[in-house]
């Protein structure tokens, strides 16, 4: 029988039960401050660590290339490395005997240009991390020769063509930011990847060999095609260049548009900002063929009406304005009004429309085309140019606007606004990427024919002469407008030189306008200056085409082809066919390809790997 005196537990022998009991007790006890509490505090310890030692790397997406039509790089990334020294991890293998801090310190020396101030915060261990450079583009070291330093790989922006494209590419800020052109309107697209990250624990910062915590794969940004052709474009720049050289200009600009798709081939403008599509200019002559359109378009002119000349007419009778023409054409059917350019008789037919559709009439075309608002192009900064609303208007407003003075369009606008009389009465935004979103119908297929053939006789007939080519049938009109200066009037002797046309005549495929700013070297008439470049513009184009149709490629499945400028795309879809893995094909550089290892005609039987070397600079040499 057991005696229970409270904590002490006797048994009928007198045997102390609670012994045991107390044993087990104090055994608990022991084990709880032992084992439990420092458990709890290591549990404590291990929650906070990530807070404390945890480290991250951002890993950077790489921005989407953007490349020309023939998938030529005109935009990219190229890699450059952070280098970082991890001051722990050094002291640690040199505090071990493993290197020697003295050594190790003048290898940095040599290397980094470490100075004396860093050389004393890594002696001392101030800092766990020391940049030794940021933004080089080659690793001169290997990470078993320096196991304490690490490498961060980032992109930087790169531009291999330069001014030929920089207007409307654009730029990004050293920091990746997009600053302009197509770099800011595609932005969204170009920097559409997402970041990868590294954790780490940073009591092995860069020892990142079993110090990973978690990975995330970074993505990239998508790639961009553009409908910018760029042998077109350096065959723009080359012309306009040597135009405006020979004419002592101020400077000029060109714009290239596909007549059917409102794609834009070529943009080029000699000033350092993209005055096509961010300034304005009073048209000219150029307007004519809108003036004409419209009075078509509603019936009020036809191709046997015949107009007297003398030289200067008066819009309105009893508003002492006189509008004057380059001289006295005498008598002329509407054909030859046309192609000479005559302002009278385009002062009569604006009567008419004056009378017929009213100011507020006109005003609804001139808007059809486009005038008075953007055309929507996928470039930042485009301005509406200037068009007064019909309450604005002045009694001979109708008359100047049909001239093509009064009225201020952006190179951009009226391209596109000439370019729907060229697309059978369709308008076409312009657009560098893809194909028009907006298309509309401006005027009727019969009055687009009817102002086409027109403009084809300013060229055989008319003040565009020096636009005609025996190779390919040109039409357009010429411009000649005296510069003014908003709320100052026009400027004496300084005019704009221009010429806008389509070609082939027949089955338009190009439209492009042309305009030298402020010619001095005695000529300043459109057909004298810009008729001319735009002439030998087309020319190398049209060579260029045929040029391009006659390259044949021979290959024979016993020997290697000449793959000389090529892009990689064809040379790769070249040699697949001829039964090469792409492992077994290198590639070096970017742009078209200028040197192949093997040579051309080596017997294919003794090729095990291709080298395909590329190059922008040699571009011009292999077009």
């Amino acid at each position: 029988m057991e005696r229970d005196t409270g904590f002490w537990v006797m048994d009928k022998k007198g045997n102390d039960l609670g012994l045991k009991r107390r044993v087990y007790f104090i055994f608990l006890i022991f084990l709880f401050f032992f084992f439990l509490v420092p458990f709890r505090a290591k549990m404590t310890n291990l929650n906070r660590e990530p807070a404390i030692l945890k480290g991250r790397f951002i890993v950077e997406p790489r921005r989407g290339n953007i490349y020309d039509s023939n998938g030529i790089l005109i935009a990219g990334t190229e890699p450059v490395y952070d280098v970082y020294l991890d001051v722990d991890y050094l002291l640690k293998l040199t505090s071990n005997g493993e290197l020697n801090l003295k050594v190790e310190l003048e290898k940095l020396r040599e290397m980094f240009k470490v100075d004396m101030e860093e050389e004393r915060i890594i002696k001392n261990g101030h800092r766990r991390i020391i940049t030794l450079r940021r933004g080089i583009t080659q690793l001169n070291f290997s990470p078993e020769e320096f196991p304490y330093l690490s490498v961060r790989k980032r992109y930087r922006r790169v531009y291999p063509f330069g001014d030929l494209v920089k207007q409307i590419v654009g730029k990004t800020s050293w920091d990746g930011a997009p600053l302009s052109g197509i770099e800011k309107s595609y932005d969204d697209l170009l920097s559409a990847g997402s970041e990868g990250v590294i954790e780490y624990d940073r009591r092995g910062i860069y020892r990142i060999l079993g110090g990973i915590l978690r990975f995330k794969h970074k993505s990239d940004g998508k790639d961009l095609k553009l409908n910018l052709d760029l042998k077109l474009q350096r065959i723009v720049k080359e012309e306009l260049e040597r135009t405006v050289k020979e004419e002592k200009a101020k400077g000029g600009m060109v714009v290239i548009m596909e007549s059917k798709t409102g794609r834009i081939r070529a943009m080029y403008s000699t000033y350092g900002w993209n005055t096509v599509v961010m300034s304005y200019f009073e048209p000219g002559s150029m307007m004519k063929p809108i003036t004409y359109s419209i009075a078509k378009q509603n019936n009020l002119i036809f191709e046997d009406d015949e107009f007297h000349c003398d030289g200067r007419i008066k819009p309105v009778e009893d508003v002492n304005v006189v509008i004057r023409d380059t001289q006295s054409h005498g008598d002329l059917k509407l054909p030859d009004a046309f192609a000479h350019s005559c302002n009278v008789a385009t002062v009569i037919i604006a009567r008419r429309m004056n009378e017929i559709l009213g100011r507020y009439g006109i005003y609804k075309f001139l808007r059809r085309f486009g005038f008075g608002s953007k055309t929507g192009i996928d470039l930042p900064g485009e301005i509406s140019g200037v068009l007064k609303k019909p309450n604005e208007w002045s009694r001979i407003d109708f008359a100047e606007i049909a001239i093509g003075q009064g009225i201020g369009t952006t190179p951009i606008q009226l391209i596109t606004a000439v370019n729907a009389i060229v697309n059978d009465g369709i308008l076409v935004a312009p657009r560098l990427v893809g194909k028009a979103e907006v298309e509309r119908r401006v005027i009727s297929v019969e009055t687009a024919r009817f102002v086409k053939k027109l403009m084809r006789k300013v060229v055989t007939d008319g003040t565009g002469k020096k636009a005609n080519s025996n190779l390919v049938e040109i039409a357009g009109k010429t411009g000649t407008a005296q510069k003014a200066i908003p709320g100052e009037g026009y400027i004496e002797g300084k005019f704009y030189s221009s010429f806008i046309g389509f070609f082939p005549y027949d089955d338009p495929k190009y439209t492009m306008l042309v305009i030298i700013d402020e010619p001095s070297n005695g000529k300043y008439y459109g057909g004298d200056v810009a008729a001319p470049l735009f002439r030998r513009i087309v020319e190398r184009m049209v060579k260029d085409e045929k040029s391009s149709s006659n390259h044949v490629i021979r290959v024979y499945p016993w020997k290697m082809p000449d793959l000389s400028g090529l892009s990689v795309k064809d040379a790769l879809e070249i040699l697949q066919h001829l039964g090469f893995r792409r492992d077994e094909i290198e590639i070096e550089g970017e742009g078209l390809i200028v040197k192949q290892i093997p040579p051309p005609n080596t017997c294919l039987k003794d090729v095990k790997k291709v080298i395909l070397f590329l190059s922008f600079e040699d571009f011009s040499s292999v077009e």
